[in-house]
């Protein structure tokens, strides 16, 4: 047997007698020292070495890369036995659309304004999940002022020990009434306008320039000067001011 031959047959047998990469599945967030090395000290147990991957997903930490963060920690990796490379995972739940959809409804039903109602949630496909995730909020913009069924989408967010694990658009339609499109106060409106002014609230009396529904900012022309400054509707008769007058 030549020498090349005799190097290759001695590299097959190291390879056959490798061990195994080390693999681990976490159900949390960050990974810490003592997910990875075997009989961590207290010391060291708990040095945080960065997020863990997506559910489902992976991340292979190397032994230079656990070492470092140990020693930047201030502690040292001595006598401690570290893989070469390990295997972290993240252990995940295939959430259904149906099941995304139970949970979603009545977060988003209960953020609609008089006059709108949900019609239905449509998640586009499952959504992978860590095992004890909550969902922590669900966002979307104010629905378009037309009559009748309007399509639009929430963002949800998914929270595991107050980390955001996981982020998901979900579709979802709305019917919009009649009473849900017609302003709680139409242009001309007179309200009564409020400036904070350091401690001091000040009230005057101002002329709206466009219909508006509570919540929304909107002009008003302040009567006393004519000036036009732009305001919050709080009520159908009272604003506040939201730049300095």
């Amino acid at each position: 047997m030549n020498l090349r031959a005799l190097a290759l047959a001695s590299l097959l047998a190291l390879a056959a007698h490798a061990a195994p990469e080390p693999k681990v599945t976490l159900s949390r967030p960050r990974i810490v020292v003592g997910d990875v090395v075997d009989r961590a000290g207290l010391l060291v147990a708990g040095i945080d070495l960065g997020a863990a991957p997506p559910p489902g997903g992976s991340r292979v930490l190397a032994r230079e890369e656990i070492e470092r963060a140990i020693r930047q920690a201030g502690a040292s990796p001595a006598g401690l036995t570290i893989p070469s490379t390990v295997r972290v995972e993240s252990a995940a739940i295939r959430t259904s659309p149906s099941e995304l959809a139970e949970v979603l409804r009545p977060a988003i039903a209960k953020q609609l304004t008089t006059g709108v109602s949900l019609v239905k949630v449509e998640p586009m496909g499952e959504l992978l999940l860590p095992p004890r995730a909550q969902l922590r909020a669900v966002t979307f913009p104010k629905p378009a002022r037309m009559k009748g069924n309007v399509r639009t989408a929430a963002v949800a967010e998914f929270e595991l020990d107050g980390a955001v694990v996981a982020r998901a658009t979900i579709p979802f339609t709305i019917d919009v009434s009649e009473d849900a499109i017609r302003p709680d106060a139409p242009r001309g409106t007179r309200v009564a306008v409020i400036a904070d002014v350091g401690s001091v609230q000040i009230t005057t009396s101002a002329v709206l320039g466009s219909d508006a529904r509570i919540g929304d900012v909107t002009t008003a022309q302040i009567a006393s000067t004519n000036r036009v400054v732009r305001v919050r509707l709080v009520r159908a008769d009272q604003a506040h001011i939201v730049e300095t007058p």
